[in-house]
């Protein structure tokens, strides 16, 4: 086996390695959730990224900012909202826990 064969043998299974690894963190950042009654998978992110076309993406800093933003006026008007969100979220427990996802 010559040189040249020898680095392309390599090169391929450092590939298929990094391939896998690829496929694993990408497993991880699949969760379960419950939408409509039903079980759903849904990709997560780091955060400071979003999900554009199924893979993780860099968020800009205007678009960190103005997120960041609108989480604080919405946490202002979920606030007097607190005790229905509260009955929602004991339904919705109730119905994971039938799915068998609570820890």
């Amino acid at each position: 086996m010559n040189k040249n064969a020898l680095k392309e043998v390599i090169k391929d299974i450092v590939n298929s390695y990094l391939n896998e690894i690829d496929v694993i963190e990408e497993a991880k950042r699949r969760k379960v959730v419950v939408r409509g009654g039903k079980r759903k998978r849904k990709l997560t992110s780091d955060p400071g990224q979003k999900i554009v076309g199924g893979k993780a993406v860099r968020m800009g800093s205007a678009e960190r900012v103005k997120r960041k933003r609108g989480a604080r006026k919405a946490a202002f008007k979920r606030k007097p909202k607190a005790a229905r969100i509260q009955k929602k979220r004991k339904k919705s427990m109730k119905k994971r826990h039938t799915f068998g996802l609570d820890r």
